[in-house]
């Protein structure tokens, strides 16, 4: 569930992504003629400043896309960067810790397998930028390292405004600034 910037609460159920106002009305928010609800629709990420994402899914797939429902705006077409989300492990793993929101359509993801790190994807370009790699028996936790190399369990990916996002590790919370 993400608190959304508009006041709302957004949740993910079976049939889609609902709000939930502070008097208690749900509304549908994903829904529409050519849109059909999958267990798989998720609230992706909460967002900087109150953002929220989520991936559409329609009968073409042509148009499935990722979509902020308070900007009220489409980020990227889901073809452009969803190979890259399901080799991080979103779609059958965890989803995004953090979306940086409409003006920087980018994504905090944990990825598993051989890469096992925190990645940033750009859901336009499909580029990725590894912002830490996880510690293994053969790698200590390095906070000074290049990406650092941080503790393991991730409990989540928390907005503190502007470029700051904070990690919540199994040891630690640790502040990750991004560069502009």
């Amino acid at each position: 569930m993400c608190r959304g910037s508009d006041g709302l609460l957004y949740a993910n159920d079976d049939f889609g992504l609902r709000t939930i106002s502070a008097n208690g009305t749900v509304t549908t928010v994903t829904a529409g003629p050519d849109y059909y609800s999958r267990i798989t629709d998720t609230v992706m990420a909460c967002g900087i400043n109150g953002g929220v994402l989520t991936r559409r899914w329609f009968n073409d797939s042509a148009n499935d896309d990722f979509y902020d429902p308070i900007a009220q705006k489409s980020i990227a077409k889901v073809s452009v960067s969803a190979s890259v989300l399901r080799d991080a492990g979103t779609w059958a793993g965890p989803t995004p810790l953090l979306y940086f929101g409409p003006n920087n359509s980018s994504v905090l993801v944990r990825r598993s397998g051989p890469d096992y790190d925190l990645t940033v994807v750009n859901l336009v370009d499909g580029s990725v930028e590894t912002v830490a790699k996880f510690a293994t028996a053969d790698m200590p936790v390095d906070l000074t390292a290049t990406p650092p190399v941080i503790g393991s369990p991730i409990f989540g990916g928390v907005a503190t405004g502007g470029t700051n996002f904070d990690i919540l590790t199994g040891q630690s919370v640790i502040r990750f600034t991004r560069k502009p």
